[in-house]
């Protein structure tokens, strides 16, 4: 990889080419060669990015060869941090510290241990959680290295958050030997560690979630035995209405908090919530969208049905406003009984429609075509359908 240059004046300079160096690690890394391409990236400076940029699907297929080439640990806790603290997207780094993390536990945990913590903190985000319970489990069944495994993990991350890490998990033992290892005053946590201890359970990890500001944690440790004008006076304290409203459905405090929240947003001046929020008291979404889609559907119904009137209105009015045929007026109406004559039959017998045809004479049937030809405003079944579409409307507006 060394390209010798003659001066003019004639002495030799010696150079690396970093085009060539970078060739040669690509030819290094497609031969599997993973030992020899590290090496020469150390050597020369060559961000270890570029086992990635080359190849990515290679690089992930031969990550137990270079575990199994690279056997330092400390070569290897530089790979993984210069992939944690580079510029590859986050998908790309945390596949790359699982695949390195999981090849190292199933080869020797003991020896990796902290390879093992560094694969779990470059992470994004790190998972500092996971890295604690490594050491727990480490405790119990290997105690001699977890000292300096916790020495190297608080060198990686800040005490202060590994100490919050810790009491987020709920286990004392883990937050002491974090603190004994972090040099931290007991001053400053002893006491808080004692008030926290004496705490029944649930109010204990209330205690601490609040402490850690994990304020949805702490409503949910909050609601197992607490009071509740507590509750209330913490929910609205953090706004944790919907989170509240989720753990108390189908429960006698449902209502109470439903309540609380229309309240609320009634406050903030957001009046199309609080109403559709106090309605939901009494109506679900679900009825809500069901009463919708009834009365769009007659919509749909009365409107096809007023424009088949309209058209008919106009291509045949006779049938639309039901026109009678003047000449039925004419027409005698014969009983179906027939009986003799009497002496009373002078008194009893209707007149015939020929005599009331006669008095109603001409000027009533100008009178009666007038009529029908003045126009109305409609039959009964355009203004059943008119009244229809006016009730929906108004039934609308009410529900919206």
């Amino acid at each position: 990889m060394s390209l010798v240059l003659q001066m003019p004046r004639g002495n030799l300079e010696t150079i690396n080419s970093r085009p060539l160096v970078m060739e040669i690690v690509k030819q290094d890394v497609d031969k599997a060669d993973c030992a020899k391409a590290f090496a020469a990236c150390r050597r020369y400076r060559i961000n270890l990015n570029a086992f990635v940029e080359h190849d990515k699907e290679t690089l992930m297929g031969r990550l137990a060869e270079f575990v199994e080439q690279v056997e330092n640990v400390d070569y290897i806790n530089l790979f993984l941090t210069t992939f944690g603290q580079g510029t590859l997207p986050d998908d790309v780094v945390n596949q790359v510290c699982n695949r390195v993390r999981a090849e190292l536990e199933k080869k020797d945990m003991k020896k990796y241990i902290n390879s093992i913590l560094t694969a779990h903190v470059m992470k994004r985000p790190a998972d500092h959680e996971a890295g604690l319970d490594l050491l727990l489990r480490l405790r119990e069944n290997e105690p001699g290295p977890v000292e300096d495994a916790v020495k190297y993990m608080i060198f990686l991350v800040d005490a202060d958050r590994l100490f919050d890490t810790a009491l987020g998990m709920y286990d004392f033992s883990l937050v002491l030997m974090v603190t004994q290892h972090a040099q931290k005053n007991p001053r400053e946590y002893l006491p808080f560690l004692r008030e926290l201890r004496a705490l029944e359970k649930n109010y204990q990890r209330f205690k601490i979630d609040d402490h850690l500001k994990r304020h949805e944690k702490a409503l949910r440790n909050l609601s197992v035995r607490i009071g509740l004008m507590k509750l209330l006076a913490y929910v609205e304290k953090h706004q944790l209405y919907d989170i509240a409203l989720s753990i108390w459905k189908d429960t006698e405090r449902y209502d109470t908090m439903l309540s609380a929240y229309g309240d609320w947003l009634f406050k903030r001046r957001e009046f199309k919530d609080a109403a559709f929020d106090h309605l939901s008291r009494r109506i679900s979404r679900a009825q809500v969208a069901e009463e919708l889609g009834e009365m769009k559907e007659q919509f749909k119904k009365q409107v096809t049905r007023l424009r088949e009137l309209r058209v008919k209105k106009v291509e045949e009015p006779d049938a639309f406003y039901g026109v009678e045929d003047m000449e039925l007026h004419n027409v005698d109406v014969i009983t179906d009984v027939s009986m003799a004559p009497t002496m009373f039959t002078r008194y009893t017998v209707a007149p015939s429609a020929a005599s009331k045809s006669s008095k109603r004479g001409s000027r009533s049937k100008r009178k009666m075509e007038r009529k029908v030809g003045s126009g109305r405003k409609g039959t009964v079944d355009e203004e059943y359908s008119l009244r229809s579409v006016t009730k929906l409307v108004t039934r609308f507006n009410a529900t919206q």
